[in-house]
């Protein structure tokens, strides 16, 4: 029971980021550069979770944000897909305390976004 009261909690806060980027983050940019909240979503539950969950939650936001914002299916969810993969890779080889670490995954995973 408490495994689907947290993923249903998840899937609320999928939404609120998704409502969040697509409405407050189109007008908001920090030194011309939009925040992507889709990326940290995934990176944390990766973090946090098991592999499957974060492969999971990571394809599930790729098509969620493919479906509405993208011109081609698919392409978001693998990208995201391996956010969560690696997400929950990292998390047996680095610290989860170290803030530095953090950064550097979300913008390694970042950089992987938008090249694909």
């Amino acid at each position: 029971m408490k495994k689907v009261i947290i993923n249903v909690i998840l899937v609320i806060v999928l939404f609120f980021i998704y409502f969040l980027q697509s409405n407050f983050f189109n007008w908001f940019t920090i030194a011309g550069i939009m925040p992507n909240l889709f990326v940290i979503f995934v990176l944390f539950i990766g973090l946090f979770t098991n592999r499957v969950t974060g492969v999971i939650y990571g394809v599930t936001t790729g098509i969620i944000i493919d479906l509405v914002m993208g011109k081609q299916i698919g392409i978001n969810a693998v990208g995201y897909g391996i956010i969560g993969f690696l997400a929950a890779t990292f998390d047996k080889n680095f610290s989860k305390d170290s803030r530095f670490t953090f950064i550097v995954m979300i913008i390694v995973n970042y950089i992987m976004v938008l090249y694909l």
